[in-house]
């Protein structure tokens, strides 16, 4: 199945969001409008679904393990 617009431009903002995460210490509400959400709850919404872990996990599991390059997007 294609994937819509809205979704495409999930998607990136998403994985430029992951970028950030991975090699920033913004604070994650700063990641949030920078990337294009309007909230930190819509942010945490999607990039929880997209990855399957909430964006305080993603970034704890980050500090402890600095290789997080491998977490992938769930298959949907």
């Amino acid at each position: 199945m294609e994937a819509t617009p809205l979704q495409t431009a999930r998607t990136i903002r998403v994985q430029r969001a992951k970028g950030l995460l991975d090699e920033s210490d913004l604070k994650i509400v700063e990641i949030a409008f920078q990337v294009g959400f309007g909230s930190v709850r819509q942010f945490n919404a999607t990039f929880s679904e997209k990855y399957c872990y909430s964006l305080s996990q993603y970034r704890k599991r980050r500090r402890n393990a600095p290789n997080t390059s491998n977490i992938q997007p769930h298959p949907y």
